[in-house]
């Protein structure tokens, strides 16, 4: 599986576009829900901030930093989410698609993911549309106001009809498709 590198120099306004994605994930949780986090960045973040309303959080990224979760039922690891024997009620894969070559690691991406689900699964993902592409670089590239690294490791950029095509061919039965944040970001919501 491809590498998925996450940054920490986030300021203010990474941090705010993180937790405006993160919020897409609450209807989606239930006290049995074991969920899984791809790409969860440095900390796990988001599982921590769930904890409270799930049964077990699964968080992987090849960035993690060294010691455990500050929760008894958050895991945080850097392995590859696919060699861990266990099954998810929801897998959440925000602002990290865009990130991998396209379209060979993205599709093994889905593909796997759809088979971590448990019948009735979700998958909750974010990624920058298409349209987003020229403003993230002149906010990150001329203004300095987000990230530049995190912005020049987009390797690709999705719209619409392209992310219901991929995530139907990589097995998903069921897919929802919306914009938010003005129309510059995804919001695929997959069932298996």
């Amino acid at each position: 599986m491809q590498t998925i590198e996450r940054r920490s120099s986030w300021n203010f306004i990474d941090t705010l576009l993180s937790k405006w994605r993160a919020k897409f994930i609450i209807p989606y949780l239930r006290p049995d829900s074991v969920v899984c986090d791809v790409g969860c960045g440095q900390e796990g973040r988001i599982l921590v901030s769930i904890a409270d309303r799930i049964k077990e959080g699964y968080g992987f990224d090849f960035n993690l930093k060294a010691g455990s979760a500050p929760r008894d039922n958050i895991h945080l690891s850097n392995a590859d989410f696919l060699t861990v024997g266990k099954r998810f009620d929801v897998v959440i894969l925000l602002a990290v698609i865009e990130h991998l070559p396209y379209p060979e690691a993205a599709e093994t991406m889905l593909e796997g993911i759809c088979t971590k689900l448990n019948p009735g699964g979700v998958l909750i993902m974010t990624t920058p549309d298409k349209r987003a592409k020229r403003l993230l670089e002149f906010l990150a590239y001329r203004l300095h106001v987000i990230n530049e690294e995190e912005i020049r490791d987009h390797k690709h950029y999705f719209d619409k009809t392209e992310l219901v095509s991929f995530s139907k061919v990589a097995g998903f039965g069921e897919v929802h498709h919306r914009h938010f944040q003005l129309g510059l970001n995804n919001l695929v919501i997959c069932r298996k």
